[in-house]
């Protein structure tokens, strides 16, 4: 994993999805494919803020522990 403080400056603007949107449709998590072996999340409450870059094996495996409810613990 790594860090990037200026997002759409380090890895650029465009195919940014926001594919999980809060209730109030404010609070969003960003993620852009950057290969086939990286992918970028970001909170986007700015259009320069910073964002993880993840290997898309950590990706896969914590979407399949949310989808298993492994992180319910933290919505209590």
């Amino acid at each position: 994993m790594r860090h990037t403080r200026q997002a759409p400056t380090d890895l650029g603007p465009g195919g940014w999805p926001s594919p999980w949107t809060g209730s109030s449709g404010s609070a969003r998590g960003d993620v852009k494919l950057l290969d086939e072996q990286r992918v970028a999340v970001q909170q986007s409450d700015g259009e320069n803020g910073a964002s993880v870059v993840w290997s898309a094996r950590a990706v896969v495996e914590f979407v399949t522990g949310a989808k298993a409810s492994s992180a319910d613990f933290l919505l209590t």
